[in-house]
């Protein structure tokens, strides 16, 4: 199972993160199938069909997906959106950064189209909607906690500790084999330098690090990829 020709989850990944990916994955394919099925979905995400999508809307769109793969009454559903719901903003921004600037817009309206997600952007949304889950699932492998309501943050002794459960989580620029490399890593995610590692230091960090190791993951999340669109 590969994401847009790009991300893999490992052999560390949950089982979890597995099953998300194995939903959403479809929806970041080309070819006229899955073009057909990101319309159906972003019809769910669009629910009055002025082609803008909100970050609350596109969750209606996730939760009605996962609802969909699962059984009736099953939990699994709601634990995937809690577990992985950190990412979804993570997501969203990355997808909605895409947009091509028109030269026609006003700043006003620019700003206001930015806000929403489109549909060209709706292919990659869903892939980087694996991509960030990925990461956050190597952040919980590290961290030990799964809970969205609740400020978890990874201090350096955790990190040393177990870094090993992320060294094979689809991220080549995580791999560390010795604990000076996981210290020597944990100082560079830690941006702000207060001994903990937040989300969006986590996010930020890994996104950045695959972009400039030019890996195929960081080319999906480079803002070049807008020529991937659709």
């Amino acid at each position: 199972m590969i994401v847009a020709a790009s991300y893999i989850p490992g052999p560390t990944s949950s089982k979890e993160l597995i099953e998300f990916v194995k939903i959403f994955q479809p929806y970041a394919e080309k070819g006229s199938q899955y073009k057909e099925l990101r319309q159906k979905g972003f019809s769910q995400a669009d629910p009055n069909g002025n082609g803008h999508s909100s970050l609350a809307e596109v969750e209606v769109f996730i939760n009605h997906t996962l609802v969909k793969a699962f059984p009736l009454k099953s939990p699994k559903p709601d634990q995937l959106f809690r577990k992985f719901r950190k990412s979804f903003l993570y997501a969203f921004n990355a997808a909605r950064s895409l947009h091509a600037s028109d030269e026609n817009d006003d700043k006003e309206a620019q700003e206001a189209n930015d806000a929403y997600l489109t549909f060209p952007e709706f292919r990659m949304f869903n892939a980087y909607l694996c991509v960030y889950a990925g990461m956050l699932d190597g952040f919980f492998a590290i961290d030990g906690t799964v809970d969205e309501y609740t400020d978890n943050k990874i201090d350096r002794a955790e990190f040393v500790k177990s870094f090993k459960y992320v060294n094979a989580h689809g991220f080549s620029t995580m791999v560390m084999k010795t604990d000076k490399e996981a210290r020597d890593l944990f100082t560079a995610v830690d941006a702000d330098g207060s001994g903990k590692i937040a989300y969006n230091e986590w996010f930020e960090h890994i996104a950045k690090a695959e972009s400039e190791e030019n890996t195929k993951v960081g080319r999906l999340l480079s803002p070049n990829s807008i020529a991937l669109v659709q």
